[in-house]
């Protein structure tokens, strides 16, 4: 999606909950307005685990460990509306990033 070489969810399990976490907080002390810390993410990190998923049977499945530690909010959302909520927001913060300058065109951004 977007032209990236893989999703943010994708990137996300691929460095772990540690580094996203790290990236979360730093993002949001430099522009709160932004960009939320995910208590979900953060718990993940305090029980220690490194990744969200099992991977021990080919397809990754979700790490119940995991799944007990994720709070919901009021609202549930489908894949399919989790999915375009990232997207939305990732297109925002690339819109953002060439009106800044910090890259000149679209194609920059990886």
């Amino acid at each position: 999606p977007l032209g990236l070489p893989m999703s943010p969810l994708v990137l996300l399990e691929l460095v772990g909950p540690a580094i996203g976490l790290h990236v979360s907080e730093t993002l949001n002390r430099s522009f709160p307005e932004r960009f939320t810390v995910s208590q979900n993410l953060a718990a993940v990190v305090k029980a220690g685990k490194r990744g969200f998923y099992v991977h021990d049977s080919g397809a990754p499945v979700l790490d119940p460990e995991v799944a007990a530690l994720l709070k919901q909010g009021d609202t549930v959302l489908t894949e399919e509306q989790t999915r375009d909520r990232v997207l939305d927001a990732v297109a925002q913060e690339i819109g953002l990033m060439l009106d800044e300058g910090v890259v000149a065109e679209a194609q920059d951004i990886d």
